[in-house]
């Protein structure tokens, strides 16, 4: 606006002496002080929308308030900073400073990096402040990406994230690429790291041959394993099967079953005798393990594993008759251990009368050496004689009459 400026002095004027020519105001004094005061008017500011120029200077001693301009509310650049750390610690400077944090502050940034665990963030060195998902829960791994704008609000102790934690969960599915024991797939959205708890499902292009991997976005391979910790095995997946694995923080374990199929017996070995023994020992009659010195060995049968992980189910007969009403046994042993793995009792209720004792007994390998398995027999207590294929000490049904043990191997 232009300033007015008084061209003619009328009050002056007024003081002149009556009859001073001077006095008497003129028509072009006047004309002059409506022109200016019209120019003035007609410059002045528009207050519905009006136009500044240069610096806003807000009253003294208003310091703490600033002005706002529109455009900058619109950008968000005054809530708004780049992180340029390395690290969980995430620092940012806005402009103007903040004084103080306050419950209900809103504040953005972009994250230089991921975080890797929980992470504090520091707004102009006002301090550092935790960052929760929700209120009191710390945030995990990958929680917050690189490059990701990141929104929070301060709720007067930590600021809580406003933005959604990237979804985890989701899109875990992809059809395999690869052509061998190699899982690979390629998830949408991509992975960005392994997490103990990851849920994955593929579709198997090839069945497996033997051991295998999985590697989800170029992450690197994980072995997956089945029940127990067991490597997964040839036909263990098929072709075109759905398979459901989780990440255990080393391998990922399958949560699918692995592929229904027969068992699969890898070998069986056997032997059958009927062969006449006697014998007057036996075992204590007593809450004691039969001892591989008690009784009579009448069979042994060894076998060489094929592999550590499969299963030894060993079946046994025993034809055995006492010349006292005695309870009868028959105990399995393995090589050179003392100790019975399993045992079998019958209790005579007749002398001299024949008995068909039958056990099962089944245990993983261990081993690919040779094993001896060894069946003992006799009867519980301290007298009475055992006849092994016969009565008496003499042999019955001329010899077909027979015990013996069979060994199968099967792959799990």
């Amino acid at each position: 606006m232009t300033d007015y400026t008084k061209t003619v002095n009328f009050a002056a004027k007024d003081a002149l002496s009556s009859g001073d020519a001077n006095k008497i105001a003129k028509g072009a004094e006047i004309d002059v002080e409506y022109n200016n005061i019209a120019t003035a008017v007609a410059t002045k500011a528009d207050t519905a929308s009006p136009t500044f120029t240069g610096n806003v200077i807000m009253p003294a001693g208003n310091a703490a308030a600033e002005a706002i301009q529109a455009q900058q509310i619109q950008t968000g650049e005054l809530a708004y900073a780049a992180d340029a750390e390395a690290s969980d610690t995430y620092v940012i400077a806005l402009t103007p400073s903040i004084i103080a944090y306050t419950a209900g502050m809103v504040i953005a940034f972009k994250a230089n990096t991921k975080n890797t665990g929980p992470a504090t963030i520091n707004v102009n060195g006002a301090g550092a402040k935790a960052i929760e998902k929700v209120k009191g829960q710390a945030l995990n791994s990958g929680d917050i990406q690189a490059a990701q704008f990141v929104i929070l609000q301060y709720d007067g102790t930590a600021f809580q994230m406003v933005t959604q934690v990237p979804d985890r969960w989701t899109a875990n599915y992809a059809a395999d690429t690869a052509s061998d024991d190699d899982y690979l797939v390629a998830l949408t959205p991509t992975a960005q790291e392994y997490y103990t708890g990851m849920l994955v499902a593929f579709k198997a292009t090839t069945k497996s041959t033997g051991a295998v991997t999985l590697d989800v976005d170029s992450l690197g391979a994980k072995a997956i394993l089945k029940r127990n910790n067991l490597p997964v095995e040839n036909d263990d997946i098929e072709a075109g099967q759905l398979v459901i694995v989780q990440y255990d923080g080393t391998q990922f374990q399958m949560q699918s079953q692995v592929a229904t199929r027969p068992e699969i017996i890898v070998q069986r070995a056997s032997t059958q005798t009927g062969a006449v023994a006697s014998n007057a020992s036996g075992a204590g009659d007593d809450d004691t393990i039969p001892q591989n010195t008690e009784g009579s060995e009448y069979m042994t049968l060894a076998l060489t594993p094929k592999n550590t992980n499969n299963i030894l189910q060993i079946d046994v007969i025993c034809i055995l008759a006492c010349n006292e009403i005695k309870p009868l046994y028959t105990a399995l042993f393995k090589d050179a251990i003392a100790n019975a793995l399993t045992v079998v009792v019958e209790q005579a209720d007749t002398v001299d009368k024949l008995y068909a004792l039958t056990l099962r007994h089944t245990i993983t390998a261990g081993t690919t050496n040779a094993i001896t398995f060894k069946v003992r027999a006799g009867r519980l207590g301290t007298t009475g004689t055992v006849t092994f294929n016969g009565v008496l000490g003499l042999r019955k049904l001329g010899g077909v009459l027979a015990s013996g043990i069979t060994i199968t191997e099967y792959k799990p």
